[in-house]
């Protein structure tokens, strides 16, 4: 069936294979979703040109995992050259062994990748020139220029793109499994996180598939309770200890969540409206002032203590003062 399928997409049209293997979603002015593999026809692999901006959210999400696969590629690489006495322990894993390990048990062709990019002006790097004074003719001459170039009809925004999250997941026979679902560090918070869930819910029910799943680490606490909180159930379905002395007790998590096209619908909307650019100047705007109490309550407690200790330190010299016999 796979190989039909890669059959009956070569010999598509380029315009309709780039149709299906992309399809983009404006969120808001600044904000985009990018699906890869929507129609599920085997195309999941054009992940690849995304790959370093995956790679790196991973390892921001995944910082354990991230340094597991890389010391593992470091020692095959060792092995593989045995004469040569470099260390490779830091070296980071190419495509192949980072896909691998990513989609698990899953074929990558078959993954549907939801990316969250994120447009921003571009920051140009100007360098410093050294000011002088100008005369009113030069000054008038510069501003026409100026006035010429960015004027409304040929001044265009320059913007850069960046992935900034991501979701992977697949179709089963019953259900819609989450591989993974991530977020850059600098954009948590923010609700992204659940656009990206609540959109692979709402493919999952346009495909009649209405029920999701996943499975985490027990441990990670945070990640599960990001899945109750969207009206997610989990279990727990092992729950061992290694064999080796001291090791740690783990556990795996089984979540599901069962839901129909109207609640995939409403859930979707509620997360569009919440990612809107006002809303989230207006939580970063928040954030930044809460930021702002930590650091003069931070810095108010340093000087009260220090002033404690201080005084407490007179008192002692002060009373070591009078202890001290007359002569």
């Amino acid at each position: 069936a796979r190989e039909r399928k890669r059959e009956h997409f070569q010999r598509q049209s380029p315009h309709s294979i780039v149709a299906q293997i992309m399809l983009t979603k404006k969120i808001s002015q600044s904000l985009s979703l990018i699906v890869l593999n929507p129609f599920n026809d085997g195309s999941g692999n054009t992940i690849r040109k995304f790959s370093r901006d995956v790679k790196e959210i991973h390892a921001q999400c995944f910082p354990e995992e991230h340094r597991f696969a890389t010391r593992e590629e470091g020692s095959r690489r060792r092995q593989k050259r045995d004469g040569d006495e470099r260390d490779y322990r830091g070296e980071e894993v190419d495509d192949d062994q980072f896909f691998d390990r990513l989609c698990a048990l899953h074929e990558e062709s078959d993954q549907l990748w939801i990316l969250l990019v994120k447009e921003e002006p571009k920051k140009k790097n100007k360098k410093k020139k050294r000011k002088r004074n100008e005369t009113n003719a030069e000054t008038s001459e510069k501003n026409r220029v100026f006035t010429e170039k960015f004027s409304p009809s040929k001044l265009k925004k320059q913007v850069e793109s960046a992935v900034i999250g991501f979701a992977q997941g697949c179709k089963y026979t019953d259900s819609w499994y989450g591989v993974n679902i991530a977020i850059s560090r600098k954009y948590r918070g923010l609700k992204y996180g659940s656009l990206l869930m609540y959109y692979g819910q709402l493919h999952a029910a346009k495909d009649n598939v209405f029920k999701v799943s996943a499975t985490a680490d027990g441990e990670r606490k945070k990640l599960v309770r990001f899945y109750e909180k969207h009206g997610a159930e989990s279990v727990v379905v092992t729950n061992e200890t290694n064999a080796s002395v001291g090791s740690k007790k783990t556990s795996l998590v089984k979540i599901q969540k069962t839901f129909d096209v109207e609640v995939a619908e409403r859930e979707y909307e509620a997360a569009v409206r919440e990612v809107q650019d006002d809303r989230v100047e207006e939580r970063l705007r928040k954030r930044k002032e809460m930021r702002m109490i930590v650091l003069a309550g931070g810095v108010a407690l340093v000087a009260l203590v220090r002033f404690v200790v201080c005084s407490s330190r007179k008192k002692k010299e002060t009373s070591n003062h009078k202890s001290l016999p007359s002569r």
